[in-house]
């Protein structure tokens, strides 16, 4: 009896190793194919140095097994992981990128080269299908064939609805915009996509005002724990005024969005033109606002008060920590994002130096002797 187990646990063994080297060496076999073939010369250099990696890593475990703690083989196990991990991740910004960024930017300068001069065809509704959306339920598509220069272009896609009885019927005739360049594009198709520009432009705008903010911040003094003097403080002031987001982030958005409306304003229309003009005038509401506070600060117009640690609040999630630190003013209270390490080292009742500006009910900074 305990042969037979013996037996089978062997088999079961076996069988998973066989399919554990099977994955690797399939990639490698399928992209020396591909290489061979021609076709998708990259993909294919990447399956093969993927299959590669992964029989590697076999090897190593083998090794590691009959040899425990050898350094060798422990580093290159975890430069192997590290480079597939850094791999994917790269793939997967890729991937986003190439989504969000550079192909809605591909859509919108052919929809501007092509926006005074598109074709316009008569397309036949061929067939209809549908799919299901997680967050819209079941969708219904249409599909149409049309012919363009002696070039017959079937079943491609033409609509989406939610309900199958707002569908173009099948057999009816229709007109269409392509593109001059591109047959298979067609124009609402391009339009669309580049819509997704003027959307993903903020996001990158908003990482960019960061690292600035960033790399101003990084000019505070280095308090360790101990309270500074005035001098400190007044040029720690000038740091917080000078790196605030928001007038880097609206003077990157009235540049790039009065970019879009001098290049592209046959595809977008006026809409770029108005944002721009928001940000402008927010812009110099940010510079008025950062010149006075700058100057206050050099007037010693600045108020220090020992406010008061009163609460604690962890609302960390399965989305990521967040921890907040709640102090006391007088009868005002404000909050304060932190780390989870200054989050533990704070007790209530530990006293702060706040610095306020002007009419503020937050302060711009404060100091700890514990460092925070």
């Amino acid at each position: 009896m305990k042969q037979a187990s013996k037996n089978k646990r062997s088999f079961g063994q076996i069988c998973v190793i066989s399919l554990l080297l099977a994955g690797p060496l399939f990639l490698i076999l399928g992209g020396c194919l591909l290489v061979a073939v021609g076709e998708h010369v990259v993909g294919a250099i990447v399956c093969i140095v993927l299959g590669a990696a992964v029989l590697l890593m076999g090897a190593i475990f083998k090794f590691l097994q009959s040899h425990p703690g050898h350094r060798l083989a422990q580093g290159i196990l975890v430069g192997i992981l590290s480079l597939i991990a850094g791999g994917i991740v790269c793939a997967a910004l890729t991937a986003m990128i190439n989504v969000g960024v550079v192909q809605p930017w591909v859509d919108l300068e052919h929809c501007r080269r092509i926006a005074d001069n598109p074709v316009t065809v008569m397309a036949k509704v061929t067939k209809h299908s549908s799919y299901e959306d997680t967050e819209d339920g079941t969708r219904y598509q249409s599909f149409v064939t049309y012919v363009y220069d002696d070039v017959r272009y079937k079943d491609f896609l033409y609509e989406v609805k939610g309900q199958k009885e707002k569908l173009a019927p099948v057999g009816k005739t229709v007109s269409l915009q392509i593109s001059p360049e591109d047959p298979r594009q067609q124009v609402d198709d391009l339009r669309r996509n580049s819509w997704l520009v003027c959307v993903s432009l903020p996001f990158l705008l908003a990482g960019l005002a960061v690292l600035c903010m960033l790399a101003q911040r990084t000019r505070r003094s280095k308090r360790d724990g101990i309270m500074p003097d005035r001098q400190t403080i007044e040029a720690d002031i000038k740091v917080m005024v000078r790196s605030r987001m928001l007038r880097p982030f609206l003077l990157f958005s009235w540049l790039c969005y009065g970019f879009l409306y001098l290049r592209y304003g046959t595809v977008f229309g006026w809409i770029p033109l108005a944002i721009a003009g928001l940000c402008f005038v927010g812009w110099i509401w940010c510079m008025c606002t950062t010149i006075r506070d700058y100057r206050d600060t050099q007037k010693g117009l600045f108020e220090l008060r020992e406010d008061v640690l009163v609460s604690k609040e962890d609302k960390s999630d399965s989305e990521g920590s967040h921890y907040i630190l709640c102090y006391r003013s007088g009868d005002r209270t404000w909050k304060t994002s932190v780390n989870g390490k200054v989050f533990g080292r704070a007790r209530e009742g530990d006293v702060v130096l706040a610095v306020y500006l002007s009419n503020k009910r937050k302060p711009i900074l404060h100091y700890s002797e514990t460092g925070m």
